[in-house]
C-alpha cells in the first residue's frame, strides 16, 4: 500500500530561501574582481589569485606566493565574519578580519587593513579595505532527491 504524504509547501520554501550569509564557504574559489583601498586591481593579478576554504583552514596562492593557516567563520552576524590565522607564508603570525557575503552567486569578501572588522563591503582610500568577488571554481554539486520519496511526494512503504 502506498502512503502519500502531505508535504507542506511552506516548509520547502522556507528551506529553499535561507539567507545567502548561511551559504557554505568551503570550496575553492577563483577572483573575477577587486578593488584595493579605492583603487580596482589589475586582472592580470587577480588571475594568479585562489582561495581554498575548509571547514576550519585556508589556503591562499597569488603565483609563486602562498600562505595558509586556521579560519574562524561566523555566519549568524550580519555582516558574516571571517578570520585568517596565517600560519604559513610572508604574514605568518598576521590576523586578518574580514566580512562576506553572497552576491549574485558569487561571494564577496571585504578584507580589514586594521584590527577591526570591515563595517561595509567597500573599499576606499580612507578604510583601504580590499574587496574581492569570486565564484566557486569546483563544479556545481548535482541535488540529491531524499532517498524513497518519488517526484508526487510519494513514499513506498510496501504493501
Amino acid at each position: 500500500m502506498k502512503t502519500t504524504i502531505i508535504t507542506c509547501s511552506f516548509l520547502i520554501a522556507l528551506s529553499s530561501s535561507l539567507p545567502l550569509h548561511a551559504q557554505s564557504v568551503i570550496g575553492q574559489w577563483t577572483i573575477i574582481e577587486g578593488v584595493m583601498a579605492g583603487q580596482t586591481v589589475p586582472a592580470e593579478t587577480l588571475a594568479a589569485m585562489t582561495l581554498k576554504l575548509d571547514r576550519l583552514t585556508f589556503e591562499a596562492k597569488s603565483g609563486a606566493a602562498n600562505s595558509s593557516g586556521k579560519l574562524t567563520n561566523n555566519p549568524r552576524i550580519t555582516p558574516a565574519q571571517l578570520v585568517f590565522q596565517i600560519d604559513n607564508g610572508a604574514d605568518a603570525g598576521r590576523e586578518i578580519k574580514a566580512v562576506y557575503q553572497y552576491v549574485g552567486g558569487n561571494m564577496q569578501i571585504a578584507f580589514s587593513q586594521s584590527d577591526e572588522f570591515p563595517t561595509d563591503f567597500e573599499s576606499t582610500s580612507d578604510n583601504k579595505n580590499l574587496l574581492l568577488t569570486y565564484k566557486s571554481s569546483a563544479p556545481p554539486v548535482p541535488e540529491k532527491k531524499p532517498k524513497g520519496i518519488s517526484q508526487a511526494g510519494a513514499v513506498d512503504q510496501g504493501g
